[in-house]
């Protein structure tokens, strides 16, 4: 199995919230509960808050010792809530034209996360 994989299925396994945008799992350090990026091609993190670091088999002792983190935001599970509330609001309205403004906020959305994501990665 690649670190990679390693790493992701750690994740899942311990129930950690992360985001992972390649090459890095972006998550909250165990210590101080900032955000952090463990690098997926050699599982080493740090934290530039606490100054701690360390690699994957670091965090698993963390977690056997009951440290928790706290939940990460990611942007993608929050668009498809959004998106998915915005879908049940429409089926409930019987007015064509209140769905007409529920679609162009729905694409207001879209396009404010098609935004930040390549704001983000740009």
């Amino acid at each position: 199995m690649n670190i990679k994989l390693l790493c992701l299925s750690f994740f899942k396994e311990h129930k950690i919230n992360y985001y992972f945008r390649s090459p890095v799992i972006i998550f909250n350090c165990l210590y101080c509960k900032n955000e952090i990026k463990l690098n997926v091609e050699n599982g080493e993190w740090n934290c530039n808050n606490c100054s701690k670091k360390g690699n994957l088999f670091d965090l698993k002792d963390l977690i056997t010792k009951g440290y928790i983190s706290k939940m990460i935001y990611n942007p993608r599970k929050e668009k498809n809530k959004i998106k998915q509330a915005i879908k049940l609001i429409k089926n409930e309205i019987n007015d064509p034209k209140i769905q007409a403004k529920i679609d162009e906020i729905n694409q207001q959305v879209e396009l404010l996360f098609i935004y930040f994501v390549e704001k983000e990665s740009g």
